[in-house]
């Protein structure tokens, strides 16, 4: 059965962006996404986006540019009178159809699947939510109609269920979506739906992993828990230190750090990557310049990664950004900082001989050509039985995903296989292939490149 993530915008909205050419949502999205590819889960779970959440993501971006534009226009008229400063605005350029073109692309190329926006239907069952104050409509004691959006999206979403069948998982940070909504789910649907909070992630992680082929992944988890927690009281005073000796930006002013007060624990310890994995401290940061001060709540996230997968070695912990908030929770910018903690030196002797051994391996890669025919004709094996039996150029496409996909030591690296595999059901997904003939294929093609490769090497 397959299992549906939905997000709300208040998940994937970006609070700061660093590039305006660009439509982008926040990384939650992508690393829930890298994670279910990285597992080989992709036919398991499906992420969905609601349109209206897409449409809330590109007017906030509009208005954020917007209101930067007219930040930088300003600031340049307070030096009018000293410099010449000139900005090549183009004043042609419509912003909004920009834009929707980079918000397209951006769809397209992460695959990205939208919940349409619920069809008139739908009409009545909003009227009724509005008029008696049903969640997800809130206000103060209920006696508002606010939250239309909410309910858009929530609609959108039971019609989407009741016609796909399938678990629900629906990942907001909005209070309006109550354990009643889940109930009320279950009578329209007759299928489950669990609201996560954003706080829930671990919950999908652990989700994930429980349909993953991925063997030990939680041992590494833990280990990398427990490796972080044995010098997290190590790594605050050190970290106290560093940031007191220099100034750090806030909102773009140079100030000190008279402060800095981190819990001894990690929270939202995630993967990232193959061997990549994020965590975070929350505390206090009390800093300011002259006139100016600040007591912000404060939560610092690091990056760490395993060097040595058979050892399972960490060397450094990476701080890698600080979301900040002021009591009355405003966000505050604080620019990223370069910190780094070394947990463990490795010998310079074992590095050299470790890259002089990748570097042997790659040059043997690299100086033996891949016999295409060779591969074609044990190919045309895996799709015996299925519609493409005779389908020379689906045969093409599939070999020259193998060969951009195919390394000598493919068998001796859980990653790698994963690697291959994925790329062969990305490729026979996207060609409309799924059930028993994405199995024939995959399983016959597993069988083909165990025996190619042994053959190929002798």
């Amino acid at each position: 059965m397959k299992t549906y993530i939905i997000f709300d915008t208040n998940i994937l909205f970006n609070r700061f962006y660093e590039d305006f050419s660009r439509f982008t949502i926040n990384s939650f999205y992508d690393e829930i996404q890298g994670k279910i590819e990285r597992q080989d889960v992709i036919d398991r779970f499906e992420l969905l986006i609601p349109e209206i959440t897409i449409k809330e993501l590109f007017k906030q971006q509009i208005s954020a540019f917007n209101e930067d534009l007219e930040q930088i226009i300003n600031s340049k008229s307070k030096f009018d009178n000293i410099y010449e400063i000139d900005i090549n605005i183009d004043e042609t350029l419509d912003y909004e159809i920009y834009l929707n073109e980079k918000q397209d692309q951006y769809i397209a190329s992460k695959g990205i699947q939208l919940i349409a926006t619920c069809s008139d239907n739908q009409f009545s069952n909003i009227v009724d939510r509005a008029l008696n104050k049903k969640a997800p409509f809130e206000g103060k004691d209920k006696k508002s109609d606010k939250g239309f959006k909410d309910v858009l999206i929530w609609e959108s979403i039971l019609e989407h269920a009741e016609n796909n069948d399938g678990e629900y998982i629906f990942f907001t940070a909005d209070k309006g979506f109550k354990d009643e909504l889940a109930d009320e789910f279950e009578v329209r649907t007759g299928k489950k739906i669990e609201i996560f909070g954003r706080d829930d992630r671990n919950k999908l992680d652990r989700l994930i992993e429980k349909y993953s082929d991925e063997k030990n992944l939680r041992d590494l988890f833990d280990f990398i828990q427990s490796s972080i927690s044995e010098v997290v009281d190590v790594l605050i005073d050190d970290l106290n230190y560093c940031l007191k000796k220099d100034f750090i930006k806030i909102n773009g002013m140079k100030c000190k750090v008279n402060g800095l007060s981190l819990e001894d624990k990690i929270v939202d310890l995630n993967e990232i990557g193959d061997t990549t994995y994020k965590f975070g401290i929350k505390g206090i940061l009390d800093a300011g310049k002259k006139g100016i001060s600040y007591d912000l709540k404060i939560s610092m996230y690091f990056v760490v990664e395993i060097v040595d997968l058979k050892n399972l070695h960490i060397e450094k912990i990476v701080l890698d950004s600080i979301e900040a908030l002021t009591f009355d929770d405003d966000a505050v910018s604080i620019e990223k900082i370069k910190y780094s903690f070394l947990i463990k030196e490795e010998e310079v002797e074992e590095e050299e001989e470790e890259e002089e051994g990748a570097a042997e391996e790659e040059a043997k890669h690299n100086s033996i050509e891949i016999p295409i025919d060779e591969i074609k004709i044990e190919l045309k094996r895996s799709f015996l039985g299925t519609h493409y039996e005779n389908d020379e150029n689906m045969l093409n496409e599939l070999c020259r995903v193998i060969v951009e996909n195919y390394t000598l030591d493919w068998y001796k690296f859980d990653s790698k296989k994963a690697k291959l595999r994925l790329a062969i059901k990305k490729f026979l997904k996207l060609k409309k292939i799924t059930g028993d003939e994405m199995e024939l294929i995959q399983s016959t093609f597993e069988i083909f490149i165990g025996n190619f490769h042994v053959s190929y090497q002798e």
